[in-house]
């Protein structure tokens, strides 16, 4: 309470003082200039946070940003966030958590805990979100290149082919699939949108066949379909690979339900148990007449 108590009257000083500070200081107040016309620049929303985010961002290491903004688009980039406003915003609620410790300190590690988790916790979802988008892409593609093989065979034309399998293709990625599609019509060239698609998820098995598409332009269709079809059989020859990649991805999930339960059942154990050791002794009736 004291401490709130001298931050508020702080905070009451520095904006009684503000005016003079500005007229004394130039320094300051061509900085504080600077900023206003800034702010006054950038247009649309959240314009406070995204002039905060420009100030702030050259301090951040570019590695870090790069890795977490890889992490983003492989997992589909939730919520349109960019990367440097997520580093940020994380780096913000842990600090924050954090400094409240300081308000409790008999719970010091508990709330100092909570603030890693919730620092950590929605990059590592990231993390589980880009295998399960991962996985999704390469089962579907599996299926898909058969059916591309069928139609090329049947005389359908490329573009209409990659649209009917894309119409085809299942949820996150079957709608990422379609919306680089649509981009055919739109003047865009196959070679940048199969670019593109593959980088959208990098999975061995989509590589393979958007580079396959990409340089389909220096070769007839027959010799597209073969290539195609012998990505076909090296996949039935690596089934072993794709089935353990999919346990891995479920494996976690199986753990946590393992653990929940495991917990689940030793606390009503240790609830049970207890109240019932608690009545007997006061009954009387001792441990070993239970």
């Amino acid at each position: 309470m004291v401490t709130l108590l001298a931050l508020l009257i702080s905070v009451f000083l520095v904006a009684i003082t503000w005016p003079l500070i500005k007229r004394v200081d130039p320094a300051l107040s061509d900085m504080l200039y600077e900023w206003r016309e800034e702010h006054r620049r950038m247009n649309g929303k959240q314009k406070a946070w995204r002039l905060f985010v420009h100030k702030t961002s050259p301090y951040i290491n570019p590695s870090i940003v790069s890795k977490v903004d890889r992490l983003l688009r492989l997992a589909g980039r939730p919520g349109k966030v960019r990367a440097v406003e997520l580093i940020i915003r994380q780096l913000m609620i842990g600090v924050g958590v954090a400094l409240c410790s300081t308000q409790v300190p008999s719970q010091k590690g508990a709330v100092f805990m909570m603030a890693l988790i919730l620092t950590i916790k929605p990059i590592a979802s990231l993390g589980k979100r880009k295998k399960a988008r991962q996985l999704e892409a390469s089962e579907a593609i599996r299926f898909l290149k058969r059916r591309f093989v069928m139609l090329l065979k049947m005389g359908v034309p490329l573009t209409d082919a990659l649209r009917e399998i894309a119409e085809l293709a299942p949820g996150d990625f079957g709608a990422t699939m379609r919306a680089y599609m649509d981009q055919l019509g739109s003047g865009r060239s196959l070679r940048e949108v199969m670019q593109e698609l593959r980088y959208e998820f990098e999975v061995r098995e989509l590589d393979e066949f958007c580079v396959a598409i990409e340089m389909s332009d220096h070769k007839s269709t027959q010799i597209l379909v073969d290539l195609i079809a012998r990505q076909v059989r090296d996949e039935i020859a690596r089934q072993d690979e794709f089935i353990t990649n999919k346990v891995e991805n479920t494996r976690p999930k199986l753990l946590f339900l393992v653990l929940i339960s495991a917990l689940w059942s030793l606390g009503l154990f240790i609830f049970f148990g207890y109240y019932g050791f608690t009545d007997k002794f006061k009954g009387g009736g001792g441990f070993l007449f239970w």
